[in-house]
């Protein structure tokens, strides 16, 4: 066996393995445009959002089918849907794989069955390759979890296994790749997508988080190319949507969005009329961005259209430092707002906070918090540290559950009278009371919302961070008949509550005339329209 097959992994791939292709026929695997940009920038963590129909099963059984023969004392775990899936993964694609490999004689077979390929490298080593639902119990050097979304989204028990058990099973240094299509916007995958894809470009993950991939219809090179000619019978909501996305694309600055050509809007038509003409089977099966591919029957409470005038202004933070993202720094004579919900600290929902610069005409968020390891009392030091450097902000915190913690640590260590104090109207009046935070009620949570909402609508407000403006995207108005913490619930918007309850600070400044005037070159002279009470 030449030097060159043993080192070179990708010619392996490309020579050495038969599959079954999208026609039925035997042949051997070609990596397609969209596999091959995964082989060559994947980590040792990855997750993948995908259209339907790009054989990322396929070729991730073929890798790691691969790295058992060529990799003495190696394990490999493909996690499939179900029983009868995990069965199809290994017959119609692992064992008809090693059935065609030309080198099979080579090998020695120590078990074959129960949906496990063993082999024997006659010194004392073995490798291995399973398809199972659970890992529970092994020790695997690679584990490819196959539709996760699918799994969070129906099998609430078999994802809690997955995580209790599976991921567990890794080896320290081994490889997990999670891969599916969306389902929903509910489930650990949709937490754990966006959480990976909202990660700023410059922040490289640690050893382990994981690196977002997201492959849209546009990667379907084989049936793209099928097709010779744009359909002239076009529907006009789709020349529309087709506009709007290119002037979105000739404007994105992150080069994360590519124009679409009139064969591939005519490809994307074809495929709305294999869903039935349904909208959100496209979007969800064949979504164009991340956002179209988590679509629910919700009803949402931002309007889209107008979150989609949020766009222009989503940039990357100026920097990053712990788990705070920063947009853009103090002005000497600005007035910030910093709202912040708590949490426990233990890895579940996340500690957050949002600060708003409401100096400006148009008042923008400057900075963010996330984190899901900071408990209460250390959470107020995070908002000391960056109410103090935003000129000593009014900070507001939601004291409901665990921020009455994060309230009695922050007033032992903060400006009391910069910590927010809750106002009950009564007869027409506002009286502020004695009591320190936000209380988020029945009848305060669906208003602070609300306010957030007609702000977005009335451009009144630019996000600026992409996370803020995702959680807004598929924030559903059901959410807001619920007060209360619900420690079973997979995505708490946390951030985006930080921003509603920010944006309560607005009423502790009135109009002014006065005009602000900074020394900051990197900030245009805006009419300051809030001054402090």
């Amino acid at each position: 066996m030449s030097n060159k097959i043993l080192k070179d992994k990708l010619f392996r791939l490309k020579h050495f393995y038969k599959i079954i292709n999208k026609n039925g026929e035997l042949t051997t695997l070609t990596p397609n445009r969209a596999q091959q940009h995964f082989y060559e920038n994947k980590t040792n963590r990855n997750i993948i959002l995908k259209s339907r129909r790009l054989g990322f099963t396929t070729f991730q059984a073929i890798n790691m089918l691969d790295n058992t023969l060529f990799t003495p004392n190696f394990r490999s775990l493909f996690i499939s849907y179900d029983d009868p899936s995990s069965k199809k993964v290994f017959d119609d694609i692992i064992m008809l794989a090693w059935n065609n490999f030309p080198l099979k004689h080579l090998y020695h077979i120590n078990a074959e069955n129960a949906q496990i390929l063993k082999l024997d490298f006659l010194n004392n080593t073995y490798s291995t390759i399973e398809v199972k639902t659970s890992g529970r119990g092994g020790r695997y050097d690679d584990i490819h979890i196959s539709e996760l979304g699918k799994i969070s989204a129906n099998n609430p028990k078999k994802e809690r296994e997955i995580f209790a058990g599976t991921i567990p099973a890794i080896t320290p240094r081994g490889n997990i790749t999670i891969e599916s299509t969306a389902e929903g916007q509910i489930g650990a995958y949709h937490d754990m997508f966006w959480e990976a894809y909202d990660r700023p470009l410059s922040i490289k993950p640690s050893l382990k988080e994981y690196k977002a991939f997201f492959y849209n219809w546009q990667w379907d090179d084989q049936e793209l190319n099928l097709i010779t000619q744009p359909d002239v019978q076009l529907p006009k909501e789709f020349k529309d949507y087709q506009q709007k996305h290119n002037e979105k694309a000739s404007k994105d600055k992150s080069n994360t969005l590519n124009p679409i050509t009139d064969i591939q809007i005519t490809y994307w038509f074809y495929k709305w009329l294999e869903c039935g003409r349904r909208w959100n089977i496209l979007l969800e099966n064949y979504p164009t961005t991340p956002e179209e591919a988590f679509v629910s029957s919700g009803s949402k409470l931002f309007d889209q259209f107008q979150l989609l005038k949020q766009e222009p202004y989503l940039i990357e933070p100026a920097y990053s430092i712990s788990s705070w993202q920063i947009y853009n720094e103090p002005i000497s004579n600005h007035s910030y707002v910093i709202g912040a919900d708590p949490s426990e600290g233990i890895g579940s929902d996340h500690s957050a906070a949002t600060v708003i610069d409401f100096s400006l005409k148009v008042p923008k968020v400057v900075a963010t918090f996330t984190s899901n390891s900071t408990p209460p009392d250390l959470f107020a030091y995070e908002l000391k540290s960056k109410g103090t450097l935003y000129n000593t902000a009014l900070i507001i915190v939601e004291r409901n559950n665990m921020g009455f913690a994060t309230i009695t640590k922050l007033k032992d260590i903060y400006p009391v009278e910069y910590i927010y104090k809750e106002k009950n109207e009564t007869k027409g009046d506002t009286v502020t009371t004695d009591r320190l935070g936000w209380n988020t009620t029945v009848s305060t949570k669906p208003r602070m919302f609300f306010d957030l909402s007609t702000a977005v609508n009335d451009e009144a407000i630019q996000i600026q961070s992409k996370q803020l403006y995702h959680e807004a995207r598929i924030y559903d108005k059901g959410l807001l008949s619920n007060p209360k913490h619900d420690p079973d619930a997979t995505n708490h918007f946390d951030l985006l509550t930080s921003l509603a309850i920010a944006f309560q600070g607005r009423t502790e400044y009135e109009t002014s005339s006065e005009i602000c005037i900074t020394t900051n070159n990197n900030v245009e002279d805006k009419s300051n329209i809030y001054d402090p009470l």
